[in-house]
């Protein structure tokens, strides 16, 4: 049977894995790491680069590199590196191409399809780029799947014949999704979702770096433009200090020169844990919204979860881990690798598309993260004013599913009419995401 690789298109690192023997089991790259930098650069002498080799022009050519390019996925933005222009689609497909050839290494033979995760509060114009990605990087792809799930996956596969509640906090580098879900005799629930598209562990470094510019008498602003390879080199030297801080009390950070050079007497900036978690307290407090969101969609009291599981790299951070576990009253789980479990559970998912029989127990549900809908006219006495949103499909409404709403027309003796449909939760249509017309 030709084999379904599981795909983590990561904001800052992506991973594959595939369903053998079975277990999921991750796909080593060609340096024979699991974690394939999700950055791309062109070289000097026009070749593309992706991963590791890329992820070092970062440092000492930002113009020829391009990194966190997930948040422009469903955009119509475009990024110049290297005298060529990308869209996020088009960067996105060569790092799926890069992981498709690190499969077909591995396995021996050609992989076709693809399971591939996204942030669950992706927007359908986000996941259709994905899957174009998919499609240019010559990948089949059977199925997009949220991260939270997937990292479920992961847990219910080794631990299916719980009952549990469970809510899995997925803090990424670019990304924040929260999902509440119920498992029991091998059927996972997906019971509500929530998220921010534009948070994630790339901000926390960024709060770093502002701090240590500023301390050098430096806006950031006005340093990435002037001194590019000074920001480039300091903030790397930022997200050591991010990681670091993670298990030290204390962190130091050199700084480079105004040339992006590290001399041997180079400034250091010392970074204390308390330092750190007072300037990560307003970005913490973005995580706070979702959460309860989820939470109180789920219908289950904080105390009464039974797991919080953690997800992405940014949640090993202790501002993370201590909101958290001030929030449920429990400390967080993490005994499968945080940065692993999402590519592994996308495995999972490509087991049970094939039917293998190390999952012919396990059934997933999942549920609509949007309200979809569409336009009316709603009439005021004698006026009729249009733009008004009608919600057919709540947000959080178990999927596959079908609903039905009657409405009128607006002439008498009306034949045709076109129906415009939308996602998101405004009143109006103009708040909301316009998905199409029929």
């Amino acid at each position: 049977m030709t084999p379904i690789i599981g795909i983590d298109l990561g904001t800052s690192n992506s991973l594959c894995a595939v369903f053998e023997d079975g277990q999921p089991k991750l796909i080593p790259n060609a340096h024979g790491s699991v974690i394939t930098p999700s950055v791309i650069s062109i070289s000097a002498d026009d070749r593309v680069l992706v991963g590791s080799a890329a992820k070092e022009t970062r440092v000492t050519q930002p113009e020829r590199c391009a990194w966190v390019f997930k948040r422009l996925m469903g955009t119509d933005r475009k990024v110049e590196i290297g005298g060529h222009v990308f869209t996020a689609t088009e960067m996105s497909s060569l790092v799926l191409q890069s992981l498709k050839q690190d499969a077909e290494a591995y396995l021996g033979l050609e992989v076709h399809d693809a399971i591939i995760t996204v942030p669950a509060y992706f927007n359908d114009h986000q996941r259709n780029a994905t899957k174009q990605a998919g499609e240019l990087a010559g990948l089949n792809v059977r199925r997009i799947i949220n991260e939270p799930t997937a990292a479920a996956l992961t847990y219910g596969f080794h631990d299916r014949q719980a009952e549990k509640k469970l809510i899995v906090i997925d803090l990424g580098g670019g990304t924040f999704d929260v999902t509440a879900m119920e498992v029991f005799e091998g059927t996972l629930e997906i019971i509500s979702t929530a998220g921010e598209s534009m948070l994630g562990g790339e901000d926390f470094t960024d709060r770093i770096l502002a701090k240590v510019l500023t301390a050098q008498n430096l806006q950031v602003e006005i340093a990435e433009v002037k001194h590019p390879l000074l920001v480039s080199r300091l903030k790397q030297e930022c997200e050591a200090a991010k990681c670091s801080l993670a298990r030290e009390t204390e962190a130091k950070i050199r700084i480079p020169n105004l040339q992006g050079k590290m001399e041997a007497d180079a400034a250091t900036h010392t970074m204390t844990r308390d330092e750190f978690l007072e300037l990560a307290d307003p970005l913490v407090k973005r995580l706070a919204r979702p959460i309860a969101k989820a939470v109180r969609d789920s219908r289950i009291a904080p105390q009464d979860f039974d797991s919080v599981i953690l997800v992405g790299g940014a949640t090993r951070m202790e501002a993370v881990r201590g909101f958290i576990r001030e929030f449920f009253g429990v400390e967080p789980l993490c005994t499968h690798n945080p940065d692993e479990v999402v590519a592994l559970g996308a495995a999972v998912q490509a087991a049970l598309i094939q039917d293998d029989r190390a999952v012919e127990d396990m059934v997933m549900t999942d549920v609509c993260p949007f309200t979809l809908g569409t336009e009316i006219i709603k009439e005021f006495g004698r006026r009729q004013v249009n733009g008004y949103y009608l919600p057919i499909i709540h947000r959080n409404t178990t999927i596959p599913v079908s609903r039905e709403e009657v409405v009128g027309t607006v002439e008498p003796n009306q034949r045709e009419m076109t129906v415009n449909v939308y996602q998101g939760e405004g009143r109006k249509v103009e708040d909301n995401l316009f998905l199409g017309t029929m």
